[in-house]
């Protein structure tokens, strides 16, 4: 509803509403310090915004009492979008977002959604190489599955994950791999990846697949 009424991208605006419940209290107030921290996650920044942006944006967002007006930031956010793209961006954002138009223009996807999932690959990137390497990928695969850091994992299971995953075996997962991989189990309609991907490994989907496969030979046969 609110991606239709502002005219933006479904996945931007969900991007901006996590964002948004990341910072704000359990009453969904923020003060100003916590908006700017907000402000800066919405957009993808790592730099301080210019101080006037910040408070023309917290003006923009500020409802009755302390309450936060969504509708008032959406608003303000879809004006002012392209103003903020060449006062937010870094040489280093600059490059992720080269990046990331190329790979939304070969797999078909939008900018946004390839932009929020660039922010979901690089906080598993916790060394910021520009990779995921193996003391990296089992903490990500927790957290896309739901895991706690208690609970068993097995190894084999991390070895056909990470397989899938590092199509060209360098050894470490690059933005490109891990979006790859990621469009193809979330476009089968799986609640999520990880879920669709373990599913492929199930002995009672393999059996059923070779069921089928089975009875297709056997109609060509006939």
């Amino acid at each position: 509803m609110l991606a239709k009424l502002h005219h933006m991208q479904y996945d931007e605006v969900k991007f901006i509403l996590q964002s948004f419940f990341e910072h704000a209290d359990e009453d969904e107030h923020m003060n100003f310090e916590t908006f700017r921290k907000f402000l800066a996650r919405a957009l993808c920044v790592q730099h301080d915004l210019p101080s006037g942006i910040e408070k023309e944006a917290y003006m923009a967002s500020k409802g009755e009492g302390r309450a936060f007006d969504m509708m008032g930031f959406l608003s303000w956010y879809q004006v002012n979008m392209f103003r903020l793209a060449s006062l937010v961006a870094s040489p280093k954002h600059r490059a992720s977002d080269s990046l990331v138009q190329r790979l939304a223009g070969e797999l078909n996807l939008s900018f946004a959604q390839v932009d929020a999932l660039k922010s979901k690959f690089d906080s598993y990137d916790l060394d910021k190489s520009g990779e995921i390497e193996a003391s990296e990928f089992e903490d990500m695969m927790r957290q896309m599955m739901g895991i706690s850091a208690t609970a068993p994992l097995p190894a084999d299971r991390l070895k056909k994950f990470w397989t899938e995953i590092d199509r060209n075996c360098d050894g470490g997962i690059d933005f490109g791999e891990f979006l790859r991989w990621y469009k193809k189990y979330f476009s089968e309609g799986a609640s999520c990846p990880a879920e669709a991907f373990y599913s492929a490994y199930n002995p009672t989907e393999l059996r059923r697949k070779s069921i089928r496969g089975l009875q297709q030979a056997l109609q060509q046969v006939q």
